[in-house]
């Protein structure tokens, strides 16, 4: 799909049908690490396409990396149900993994480099150990050992809480407040909406489109705010501002968040996942 300014992708979207399902991602061994290479293509300087090889129906696929997905699943087959508890199995990371499927006329099997992508790893792999997305070693860890006491002040730590919601919440210093937003790797650049999106907001704003994940376009402003993370200098960030957009601000407001956190905010790094500690933590930056 093709974004003017900014992604939206379809991770949100799929929240009110797969949130009272159940994850199949496959545990595995619960003390090994396992690592999963992640295939990228890049966008100011940032992921822009993000994809792990699998093997499915005996052939070479793609899933897509999407943390704003709660669960893992398949794209269904068009014209069938909506929602199928157990699509197929996927071969991933040495290891078989029951998906479930869902359909929706917006989002299809698309190809990459030859091979298709038959459809998402959602935030569920990250969620029942320390798990990593790597981007500048270019793999995905679960089972990432915790860092020590000497590694943790290298770190960028932000608080993380997501079990309750199956969503990944941050909170960041944003233009002189603590927001929480949810950190989804389909959104390319930070969003704003509802009230917090008139803060701060710049006169000089470019008014553009942006195509969630179902289809519909939603004019937002786009402009810039001011980021502070712990441990490191501010920067300026590319921030989107809207109102409202569709089914993202009626989720976006019940989890308690105020937008979405993008990857432009963090850059090309290694972003851990700790769930149970409530942390997400952040490694040294490199902009290539």
């Amino acid at each position: 799909m093709s974004f003017p300014a900014g992604r939206i992708e379809t991770g949100a979207l799929l929240s009110a049908v797969l949130a009272a399902g159940c994850g199949c991602v496959a545990a595995g061994p619960p003390d090994a690490i396992q690592y999963v290479p992640l295939v990228t293509t890049r966008a100011d300087g940032v992921a822009d396409s993000q994809v792990v090889p699998v093997r499915y129906q005996g052939r070479d696929a793609w899933l897509a990396l999407d943390t704003g997905a709660p669960f893992s699943f398949l794209f269904a087959e068009p014209g069938g149900p909506e929602y199928v508890e157990q699509a197929g199995t996927v071969e991933l990371a040495g290891e078989s993994w029951t998906l479930p499927g869902y359909g929706d006329d917006a989002i299809g099997v698309e190809l990459f480099q030859g091979r298709p992508i038959v459809g998402l790893l959602g935030l569920d792999f990250f969620l029942d150990r320390p798990s990593a997305i790597d981007y500048p070693a270019g793999r995905l860890e679960r089972g990432a050992a915790r860092p020590q006491h000497g590694e943790r002040e290298r770190l960028t730590i932000l608080k993380l809480r997501g079990f309750e919601h199956a969503h990944a919440l941050v909170e960041v210093l944003l233009d002189g407040r603590t927001r929480t937003l949810m950190f989804d790797t389909g959104a390319h650049d930070t969003l704003l909406l509802g009230d917090a999106a008139g803060s701060n907001a710049g006169p000089d704003e470019a008014e553009v489109e942006v195509q969630t994940a179902d289809g519909t376009t939603w004019p937002v402003r786009a402009g810039q705010g001011r980021l502070l993370l712990p441990g490191a200098p501010p920067c300026v960030i590319p921030v989107l501002r809207a109102q409202s957009i569709g089914y993202l601000s009626p989720m976006l407001e019940e989890l308690g968040a105020e937008g979405l956190l993008g990857l432009t905010a963090l850059g090309w790094r290694r972003i851990e996942f700790d769930f149970q500690a409530g942390e997400l933590r952040l490694g040294g930056e490199r902009r290539e």
